[in-house]
């Protein structure tokens, strides 16, 4: 039980530190920002809106919110080349787009239920991992060069040092296996779209210990 409440405790937390750093952060206004947002959401053909950000607390773009999205951009921002900006927004709407933050949070439900079995911290662990993978495929099959997109990572990688990540709850561009994902990037025979036999075997778990608890009350 004391496991249990560990985890929950964390994601509340979580989920108050991400709404107090939007809370402190400026809305973005900036008419390239908007215009290129909407051409991304456009081109994912997103339904939802996706509210824009940025803040000096954060030193990588994060996506949070469940329900309404939320993407958080550090001030340094507006430094950023086109190439980076157009990487960036496609990256983290690819994230609202497969709802990856409700995914998320179940994923971290799920292992305050079951915190003794390490295979469910190991599923979670694994469906990060995928879930950067896919949205890094989504940057790529748009035309994006893989060499330049390598480099996006690495320098937002290295503006994350200085920047932990805040929250379970968000999803961040550079802050998770970024040395197998630049490989993964640079690599032509990597096969890219659709759901991996990996994703969905990672995933097994992750569903069959929210099934579980179902089963149960049945």
């Amino acid at each position: 039980l004391a496991g249990a409440l560990a985890v929950l405790l964390r994601l509340a937390l979580g989920t108050a530190r991400v709404w107090w750093l939007t809370r402190g952060a400026r809305q973005v206004t900036e008419h390239s920002w908007l215009t290129l947002a909407r051409g991304m959401a456009t081109r994912l053909q997103l339904r939802g809106r996706v509210a824009l950000f940025k803040s000096g607390r954060v030193g990588v773009p994060l996506t949070w919110g469940a329900w309404r999205a939320v993407v958080l951009l550090p001030a340094e921002a507006d430094g950023w080349s086109e190439g980076c900006r157009s990487a960036v927004l496609l990256h983290e709407f690819a994230h609202v787009k497969r709802r990856d933050c409700l995914t998320q949070l179940l994923a971290q439900v799920v292992c305050a239920l079951y915190w003794f079995n390490p295979l469910v911290w190991v599923a979670a662990r694994c469906l990060r991992a995928e879930r950067e993978l896919a949205c890094d495929d989504h940057v790529l099959d748009v035309g994006t060069r893989a060499s330049e997109y390598a480099n996006y990572l690495v320098e937002l990688a290295g503006a994350w040092g200085a920047h932990p990540e805040v929250s379970p709850v968000a999803v961040g561009m550079a802050c998770s296996q970024l040395e197998s994902r630049v490989q993964a990037i640079l690599d032509p025979r990597v096969r890219r779209g659709g759901v991996t036999r990996r994703g969905v075997f990672v995933a097994l778990p992750l569903v069959a210990a929210l099934l579980l608890p179902v089963a149960a009350l049945q």
